[in-house]
């Protein structure tokens, strides 16, 4: 259960060449030879405007042990564009979910109203090294929709916070009184 995301930034179309039409996009393993990938070899430019998320190249399943390389080309009416290369990219495991979240905290000693909000590291995929952090996220809807806290993301070593808002794009304070859901996501490069 490894992956890669990938997205595409469009490249400027010339005024003579015009726009991208397609984008071809091989992959490697441990630097052998360049094949197609589990998203296919060939891009509408409409997809792939798309996150896109690389789980096998040539059939075979990324995993944590391999390094992994990516080119892309690009064609438009004028034909093929040179290869972007993106390589020895390595795969780190997924963070485990929070282990322990605290799902009904106590008014925090603030005015306006406030809660605070503690957790404990994940068991996986807790590391400096791989961009690891965490978002936190707020529904004042039953879980209807939830937003990212305004303090978001925390990086690794942050175990609490005071969440004094629902990050709506206009920005609610927390009610004395009302109900709050509130979910924590690790992530880490590769997520």
């Amino acid at each position: 259960d490894s992956g890669v995301r990938l997205t595409f930034k469009e490249p400027e179309a010339h005024p003579l060449n015009g726009p991208v039409l397609d984008y071809f996009l091989q992959g490697s393993i441990n630097g052998a030879s360049w094949t197609s990938t589990s998203i296919g070899p060939r891009l509408s430019a409409v997809a792939a405007r798309q996150i896109l998320d690389v789980e096998s190249i040539g059939g075979t399943p990324l995993n944590l042990q391999d390094k992994y390389s990516f080119r892309v080309f690009t064609t438009n009416l004028c034909g093929n564009s040179t290869s972007d290369l993106l390589a020895n990219l390595s795969i780190y495991p997924r963070p485990s979910q929070v282990p322990s979240l605290v799902t009904n905290p106590q008014p925090a000693p603030h005015t306006p109203p406030a809660y605070n909000l503690q957790w404990a590291a994940p068991v996986q995929g807790a590391s400096a090294d791989t961009g690891f952090e965490y978002v936190v996220q707020v529904s004042d809807d039953l879980g209807a929709s939830f937003f990212t806290d305004i303090g978001s993301p925390f990086q690794l070593g942050a175990t609490s916070t005071t969440i004094h808002f629902v990050n709506r794009p206009r920005p609610v304070k927390i009610e004395q009184g009302r109900r709050y859901l509130t979910r924590i996501t690790p992530k880490n490069l590769n997520v």
